[in-house]
């Protein structure tokens, strides 16, 4: 996938991973302009800029599993657990000790935009920059230790060849105990529950069935 990726490619991806989508179901999405308000007021509250190539992503895929592995944050989610803001701050305070002060300088100051379903945190580090016009940085992948390594130079890159390739064991030395057709093609969107059950609480979401593929494909 190319590195700077807007909305049409991401709605194509969308398409090609959601294609198995029954008709009858209906993912969560909180709406394109509630994210791009919501990204606005994360990035004036935080002081980042938040790459170009995720904002598009987040208005186009809502809370769910990529890959069958990875949740990647969007802001603005108010139902399914996902929001960037919320899971930025959860990680900062919750954390383990670093395995040395480099690496305990590092996960200072990265901005976690994703977690896995085996525990692992994603982030980016703002004070890498490899496409200023993006802008874009650096992405580290967080294991439970914590240690932190280098994965990819974009956010479109991390999506394209680690949530959608299974590359992860080479780059840490790991022993690759993955199927052959791992990881699956797909992306399961998070379904909500129910609609807000009143005093402004909103039911938690859901997975989707794995028979359930679901898809936006507008």
């Amino acid at each position: 996938m190319a590195e700077r990726v807007g909305i049409s490619e991401w709605r194509r991806l969308y398409r090609t991973l959601t294609a198995e989508r029954p008709v009858a179901y209906d993912p969560y999405h909180p709406g394109a302009d509630a994210v791009k308000a919501a990204a606005k007021r994360f990035e004036s509250e935080s002081g980042y800029t938040l790459p170009r190539s995720y904002k598009a992503f987040a208005q186009v895929f809502g809370p769910g599993e990529l890959g069958g592995y990875y949740r990647i944050c969007i802001p603005g989610d108010e139902k399914c657990g996902c929001d960037l803001a919320t899971e930025h701050a959860m990680v900062r305070e919750t954390r383990g000790p670093p395995d040395s002060y480099e690496q305990g300088e590092l996960l200072s100051r990265l901005l976690y935009f994703a977690t896995t379903i085996g525990g692992e945190f994603v982030g980016w580090d703002p004070h890498d920059v490899t496409d200023s016009t993006g802008p874009e940085y650096r992405v580290y992948y967080i294991t439970r230790t914590p240690n932190a390594k280098a994965v990819a130079g974009s956010f479109s890159e991390f999506v394209s060849e680690i949530c959608l390739k299974n590359r992860l064991h080479e780059i840490f030395g790991w022993q690759n105990n993955n199927e052959p057709d791992w990881p699956p093609q797909e992306f399961l969107p998070y379904a909500a529950s129910g609609a807000d059950s009143g005093g402004g609480r909103a039911e938690p979401c859901v997975a989707a069935d794995p028979a359930l593929k679901a898809g936006r494909g507008s």
